[in-house]
């Protein structure tokens, strides 16, 4: 019978492990949708967005909502480099 090394099987599952995540960084259309009416409305007053219970429906905590709209800042930033990289190759 064939022994696979230790070293061998823990590589392999390693390597598994991440295969399914979404990449770092993704916002969806519904989660960008849902942030941006949070950040139209109060800025960056975190606090506010967690009490307010009619555009914060989910009741997400302000360090939730804190993570979440610097991903979807961040986010938007790249995708804005992307679009301008791709006109400049166009040029």
């Amino acid at each position: 019978s064939f022994a696979a090394p230790e070293a061998q099987i823990k590589l392999d599952l390693s390597h598994d492990r991440g295969a399914s995540r979404k990449k770092p960084g993704f916002v969806s259309a519904d989660e960008a949708e849902y942030l941006g009416k949070l950040i139209a409305k109060h800025g960056d007053d975190y606090k506010a967005m967690e009490r307010d219970i009619k555009t914060n429906p989910y009741q997400h905590t302000k360090a939730y909502l804190r993570r979440r709209c610097v991903r979807l800042l961040n986010w938007r930033k790249s995708q804005a480099e992307e679009a301008q990289a791709i006109l400049e190759a166009e040029e």
